[in-house]
C-alpha cells in the first residue's frame, strides 16, 4: 500500500508521492515491469515526508546501477544528462540541431539571419521542402528554473522582423514558424503568449506527452552526458571536441584514445553506447 507522504518538487511545491509514476518513468527508460515495480517499491520504503524529487531520482538511479542495468540507468538519467550539457547553452543547441538533422531537415546552428531592421543570431535554423523553423534553444543549468514570457516576446518580435525581410517568393512555399525549446519548464504566460501567436513551445513535459523529452526519445538520440562508464571530465573533453551524441562514439575511437581512454574502458564504453542506442532507429513522426 502506498505511503501517504508528500514530496517536494523542483518548483518547491509539495505533492503526494505516487509510486506508479516512478514505475512508469522506469519503464519508459527500458526497465521491464517487474524490475520497475521492484525499484519503485524500494524507493517508496526509503521515503519520508519532505523528500525531494531529486532524491527520489538519485535513489532509483543508484538501484538501477546496483542491479547491473547501466543502459536503463543512462536512459533514466535523461533530464540530468541534458542539464549536464551546460554550463553554456551551445552543446544543447547542437544537440537540438542534430535531432532535426536526423529528422531530415537541413540544419544550421548559431546562424545570423537578416531582419528588416537588424540582424539576428538564431540558435537553430531547420528547413526542408515544406517547413522553415527558427528556434531559440533556452538552456538552464538549474532544473527548477523556468523559461518565462520575456523569451516568448523576444522570439516572436525577432521572428516578425526576419519575415519582413524575406521576399514573397520564399514565403509562399513553406510553413514558417518560430520555436522556443527549453530543457526545463515553460511558464504559463510564456505558453499562452507563444500559442496565441502561432509559435511552437516545447519544454520538459510540455505539451503533455509531446515535450522535449519525447522529441529526444522519438529520434533515439542520447546526449553523451547520460553515459555511466566515463567520468565528468571525460564527458567535458568530448563536448569540447564537438562530440554530443552517444551514437557518434563508434566513429570517434581515435579521439577517445587521444583523450586517454584505455582499451578496457573503451570496450566498456562502446558496449554501453550500443546498449543505450539499440538499433539507433529514428521514429520520423512529423514535427508540426
Amino acid at each position: 500500500m502506498n505511503k501517504k507522504i508528500n514530496i517536494i518538487k523542483e518548483s518547491g511545491d509539495t505533492a503526494p508521492f505516487i509510486r506508479a509514476k516512478v514505475e512508469k518513468s522506469l519503464m519508459r527508460s527500458g526497465a521491464y515491469p517487474a524490475l520497475a515495480r521492484q525499484i519503485a517499491l524500494e524507493v517508496e520504503k526509503n521515503l519520508v515526508s519532505g523528500t525531494k524529487t531529486q532524491d527520489i531520482y538519485n535513489l532509483a538511479y543508484k538501484i538501477l546501477k546496483r542491479e547491473n542495468a547501466r543502459p536503463i540507468a543512462a536512459r533514466y538519467s535523461l533530464k540530468k544528462a541534458i542539464t549536464a550539457l551546460g554550463p553554456t547553452g551551445f552543446p544543447f543547441e547542437r544537440f537540438i540541431g542534430e535531432i532535426f538533422n536526423r529528422k531530415g531537415f537541413n540544419v544550421q546552428v548559431g546562424v545570423v539571419v537578416k531582419g528588416k531592421c537588424v540582424n539576428h543570431e538564431v540558435d537553430v535554423v531547420a528547413k526542408n521542402d515544406e517547413k522553415h523553423y527558427f528556434m531559440e534553444c533556452k538552456f538552464h543549468a538549474d532544473q527548477a528554473r523556468s523559461t518565462d514570457v520575456k523569451v516568448a516576446l523576444y522570439v516572436h518580435s525577432r521572428f516578425r522582423d526576419i519575415l519582413e525581410k524575406m521576399d514573397d517568393k520564399k514565403l509562399c512555399h513553406k510553413i514558417h514558424k518560430a520555436w522556443v525549446i527549453t530543457n526545463t519548464r515553460l511558464s504559463q504566460d510564456a505558453i499562452a503568449y507563444g500559442e496565441c501567436n502561432g509559435m511552437k513551445m516545447i519544454g520538459w513535459n510540455y505539451p503533455k506527452g509531446r515535450g522535449v523529452e519525447v522529441l529526444i526519445e522519438e529520434t533515439g538520440l542520447h546526449p553523451l552526458t547520460c553515459l555511466t562508464t566515463i567520468n565528468d571530465n571525460e564527458k567535458r573533453m568530448l563536448l569540447d571536441n564537438n562530440v554530443v551524441l552517444v551514437q557518434d562514439l563508434p566513429e570517434k575511437i581515435y579521439l577517445l584514445k587521444n583523450l586517454g581512454i584505455k582499451d578496457k574502458k573503451l570496450e566498456n564504453l562502446l558496449k554501453e553506447a550500443k546498449d543505450i542506442c539499440g538499433d539507433g532507429g529514428i521514429i520520423n513522426n512529423d514535427t508540426k
